[in-house]
């Protein structure tokens, strides 16, 4: 299906060339034609994604956890169904004018004209410009990408958090603990349900996007290297970052744990670290349903965004090299591996910069976020840089 043109006068302030989500206010309401071709593509697309997940060992690693028993996978098949359900009426009867830049409609017409490209002779069906999807249909293709790739690791995520929390939870009720012992499991209790929180509205935004929540997607990162500084920190990815970086620390339980709860530094390190965990928390949050790697789903310019550009990713590597500090002080380590764990970090930083960086050139397309950038100086640190 292709957007209804429309004069240059009458587009958005976001240039239409770039936002696939701009809708001609001058098009009539959908047909119940439209509806239904959004109906059966988008059953089929997320049929056949949740059949990939299904059978894909990566996939089930993170959609095995359970949460009170039912595993991820099922959870996903149990929502498909209920969405089935609710969009039948509403595409059939409502039919709101999103019909008429339905994504799933746009990836069914792009294969099916590829297949039928590729199986009829005639030269001009089969030509390069024929096959190639046009704007529209490729942002929408990587838009369901996206979709794919991080909508388990957010699941898994804040499940696996959820299920870490229950226990610990428990033992902040035990009798007869000492002050830092206690102390610690606060810390610990704090850290968990503070990655298990930063996951939710990554949940919500790459499962749902829509003109309620204010999260419809304008357009998505294509460019192979801004697509690898993003995708190589995480699964399953970020298995070749990692064994030629080093070890990562995404993992929130990798070092600070190993601090000595009775000497006072630790606890200094572990009230920054709750800190920074806080300010990533609120990073997220205030995204929220607008959480989103590589993709623009509008500008968020309040809370932590006021201050710096990407507070999200600055609080992350400060919380890093925090837990970095009790392993370096703890004299455990061998010249060498004091040099590869300094090395790791300097490389995930970096990577995290690059992210930052290369972000900052795809949402530029925005005038909005043009304006946004004009207004807050600063990419990571305050006053610094």
């Amino acid at each position: 299906m292709r957007r209804h043109k429309t004069k240059k006068t009458e587009l958005p302030k976001l240039a239409n060339q770039y936002n696939i989500s701009y809708i001609d206010p001058n098009l009539p309401r959908p047909t119940v034609e439209h509806g239904v071709r959004h109906l059966v593509s988008a059953a089929v697309i997320y049929g056949v994604v949740l059949i990939i997940f299904s059978l894909s060992p990566h996939y089930m690693y993170f959609l095995s956890v359970t949460f009170y028993g039912v595993s991820a996978i099922k959870i996903y098949w149990y929502v498909y169904a209920a969405y089935l359900i609710i969009i039948t009426p509403i595409c059939i009867y409502i039919r709101p004018r999103s019909l008429w830049i339905s994504n799933p409609v746009r990836i069914t017409g792009y294969i099916i004209r590829f297949v039928r490209g590729k199986l009829k002779p005639s030269k001009a069906e089969n030509s390069y410009d024929s096959l190639k999807p046009t704007y529209e249909e490729k942002h929408a293709i990587f838009f369901y990408i996206v979709k794919m790739i991080y909508g388990p690791i957010a699941i898994n995520a804040a499940i696996d958090g959820f299920n870490r929390a229950v226990p610990i939870f428990r033992d902040l009720q035990l009798q007869n603990v000492s002050p830092a012992n206690y102390f610690d499991i606060v810390f610990k209790f704090f850290i968990t349900v503070a990655f298990m929180i930063e996951a939710i509205p990554y949940i919500i935004s790459y499962h749902a996007d829509s003109k309620l929540l204010g999260n419809k997607v304008r357009y998505v990162e294509t460019k192979p290297f801004h697509l690898f500084v993003c995708l190589a920190c995480y699964p399953p990815f970020n298995n070749a970052t990692v064994a030629f970086l080093g070890g990562s620390f995404e993992d929130p339980f990798f070092l600070i744990w190993r601090g000595d709860i009775n000497h006072p530094a630790t606890w200094i390190l572990r009230i920054l670290a709750m800190i920074f965990a806080g300010i990533l928390i609120s990073a997220s949050l205030t995204l929220f349903t607008r959480a989103s790697n590589l993709t623009n789903r509008g500008i968020v310019t309040w809370g932590p965004y006021r201050i710096v550009r990407h507070p999200g990713y600055a609080s992350k590597n400060i919380y890093w090299l925090l837990t970095f500090i009790p392993l370096i002080v703890s004299g455990n380590l061998s010249p060498l591996g004091y040099i590869m764990f300094l090395f790791g970090y300097i490389s995930w930083a970096t990577l995290y910069f690059l992210r930052g960086i290369t972000e900052e050139r795809f949402l530029m397309r925005d005038p909005d976020y043009v304006e946004y950038c004009k207004k807050v100086k600063y990419h990571f640190i305050p006053w610094i840089y």
